[in-house]
């Protein structure tokens, strides 16, 4: 079993210290560089940052000068200037990611120090179709990215339409995310994404993910997280079910079991960490389409598996290998039924329904989750949400 957790998670926009003396550090002491900063660290697509830094001076007197590195790449922009006179800098970043900007103070013995700063880069907002921007820490591997990337184009897809844009400044900080820069306006939606270690005492853990800022009154989210194990990711990748397990987490961020609660759309739950005997969903969207796949009354939502599977996910043993049961079924397909993304319509998405994969509904007594064998558990908790005006 592989358990998923939603929470929110802290941005350290940190200034990294190296020095590195070359030649005979007992006869030569390093240049002195007291700060580097930015006048801003995140933003969009080009993106102008000013660097700036206090003069370099040597405690040797030798004569220093500096290059500037813009993404720590090894190739310098700007080399061996002398930044003893020169102390700013100014650079376009064209491309979206997150760079690290590196300035080292070298003398002519060799003995150098360096300071870095991070940059986060976004694609310029395009009004009109909704856009889900993944933010990708640094260290995030290669290899993972097209099952993210295919993920979140499925639900641009589905989803299609644009929601209310926010100028606002979101700081990972604010949800316990590391490692991440600052989001500088949002059209749609904009994800953190990392990696986090295994851990020996939770392992069948697969990751966490969650909404952390949210649009108010509507509750449409505008920065989620998502971070995962990344051993956990191999088994998924090479079974080709990456995909769909990032689909059913980017449901959650979307809202899917996230904010039933909050807009009234669930009856008989109990929230927080406990589990009605009988939760039930009552959007009329989804019961529209939970009717024509032959369904009556409201719809059954998990109470198995304690808090995080129960109240957050349709009913295993009644809906099967549907995708966003708390159950990711391995070795067949794990659909997104009408039922869904009606649901996503409740939620208050301008959905396409005609992107739901073909589902219908097993036989009753068919979809029984006695036998764990070949099944992964699905689980997300509902986080503490930031809700912005």
């Amino acid at each position: 079993m592989i358990h998923f957790f939603a929470r929110i998670l802290p941005l350290l926009l940190t200034l990294l210290f190296v020095s590195c003396p070359g030649g005979d550090t007992a006869a030569n002491n390093s240049p002195v560089l007291v700060s580097l900063t930015v006048d801003k660290s995140s933003g969009v697509a080009p993106l102008a940052v000013i660097f700036s830094w206090t003069a370099a001076s040597d405690p040797d007197n030798d004569p220093v000068f500096c290059s500037l590195d813009m993404n720590n790449d090894g190739v310098l922009e700007f080399p061996n200037f002398d930044c003893s006179k020169i102390t700013t800098q100014s650079f376009t970043y064209q491309n979206t990611g997150n760079f690290v900007a590196r300035l080292t103070v070298s003398d002519n013995k060799g003995a150098s120090i360096s300071r870095t700063s991070n940059i986060g880069v976004t694609p310029p907002i395009v009004p009109g179709s909704y856009s889900i921007v993944l933010r990708y820490s640094a260290s995030f591997p290669a290899k993972f990215k097209p099952a993210f990337e295919a993920a979140a184009s499925r639900w641009q897809n589905i989803i299609g339409a644009d929601v209310p844009d926010s100028p606002n400044t979101f700081h990972p900080a604010d949800c316990g995310v590391t490692g991440q820069t600052d989001v500088v306006g949002v059209d749609d939606l904009v994800i953190w994404v990392d990696t986090i270690p295994y851990d020996a005492k939770n392992p069948n853990l697969l990751g966490q993910a969650g909404p952390c800022f949210s649009r108010q009154p509507s509750r449409l989210t505008l920065v989620g997280d998502m971070e995962f194990v990344d051993t956990q990711m191999d088994g998924l990748l090479k079974a080709n079910q990456l995909t769909d397990t990032v689909m059913h987490e980017m449901g959650h961020i979307l809202g899917l079991g996230t904010h039933w609660q909050a807009l009234g759309l669930t009856a008989n739950t109990l929230g927080g960490n406990y589990c009605g005997t009988d939760p039930q969903y009552i959007g009329a969207n989804a019961i529209r389409e939970y009717r024509v796949l032959g369904g009556t009354g409201n719809i059954k939502l998990e109470n198995l598996g304690g808090p995080g599977t129960c109240e957050g996910h349709w009913k295993e043993s009644v809906f099967g290998s549907e995708l966003m049961t708390g159950i990711l079924n391995s070795n067949v397909p794990n659909p997104i039924s009408r039922m869904t993304l009606a649901s996503m319509q409740d939620l208050g998405y301008n959905i396409d329904l005609s992107k739901a994969d073909s589902y219908s509904i097993p036989a009753a007594g068919t979809a029984s989750v006695s036998d764990r064998a070949g099944k992964n558990d699905l689980i997300v908790t509902r986080p503490i949400e930031h809700v912005i005006p």
